[in-house]
């Protein structure tokens, strides 16, 4: 039987790397938010649930848009996905997360707690990443999940979190404002995207993600009577559209009470 399932593992590692190499030799690719099919009746035991930070540069993807917000902008954006992460766990009998706040005690008391800064290294930029990759959930199919040291990373933290099966990592994807003159109007818009990975410790494996693009906007017509400036709509209007029930679509063992 372990026989078995080495060889099983080894097929599925060299079907992502086929899938990888392949992804970048034709262009753009897609993965759909939500469960992935041959994942569809599995539900981890225990997820080690990470705070967010922000998705690593080395990792960027076509069509990413570029942060310009200030550290704190960006440090309130992964705050406020925080709270909407943990918040999704409540009165959920068959969700079974470690918090953040007990996965640091964990890890400290591994003499882990370097463990968030290791993400972006082991995400650098390689040769073979698939840039041309349209959305998170792929690229870290094709470009993360085959990488050797990744799945070795995800070993070893398996020891520290008391044999947590999946981990959950919410990424803020990008945040930025601006203001432009749309044929008469002036608008102010603020955007942010994030992402949920829920990720196999096992192997790598990813099986599930959510994830969201929103903005807030405020216009006025432009004429000589009015100043040309618009206020730029409170952070609070974005929260409400970027954190909502739709990014929690079929996560596994998740209940919709109506």
């Amino acid at each position: 039987m372990n026989v078995l399932i080495r060889i099983l593992s080894l097929v599925f590692i060299m079907a992502s790397l086929l899938l990888s190499l392949a992804g970048c030799q034709t262009g753009g690719q897609t993965v759909e938010y939500g469960l992935l099919d041959e994942h569809a009746s599995y539900v981890p035991a225990r997820i080690a649930v990470f705070p967010c930070q922000a998705w690593p540069n080395g990792a960027r993807y076509a069509k990413q848009p570029l942060t310009s917000t200030s550290e704190a902008e960006q440090a309130e954006l992964c705050k406020q996905f925080d709270k909407f992460v943990i918040g999704g766990f409540e009165n959920q009998p068959f969700m079974r997360g470690v918090s953040p706040k007990a996965l640091e005690k964990y890890l400290n008391d591994a003499k882990r707690s370097q463990v968030y800064k290791d993400i972006p290294n082991l995400w650098k930029h390689e040769d073979k990443d698939c840039v041309k990759c349209l959305n998170s959930p792929a690229f870290y199919m094709q470009s993360i999940a085959p990488r050797s040291a990744w799945r070795d990373w995800l070993g070893q933290l398996v020891q520290s979190i008391r044999n947590a099966d999946a981990v959950l990592l919410p990424f803020a994807l990008y945040e930025y404002q601006n203001q432009y003159d749309d044929r008469g109007l002036l608008v102010s818009r603020r955007a942010a995207g994030v992402v949920m990975l829920l990720v196999d410790t096992a192997h790598g494996y990813l099986l599930w993600s959510g994830g969201r693009d929103a903005e807030a906007i405020r216009q006025r017509l432009l004429n000589s009577d009015v100043p040309r400036d618009v206020p730029y709509p409170p952070w609070e209007d974005l929260w409400e559209r970027l954190f909502i029930e739709e990014l929690w679509k079929d996560f596994p063992g998740r209940q919709i009470f109506k």
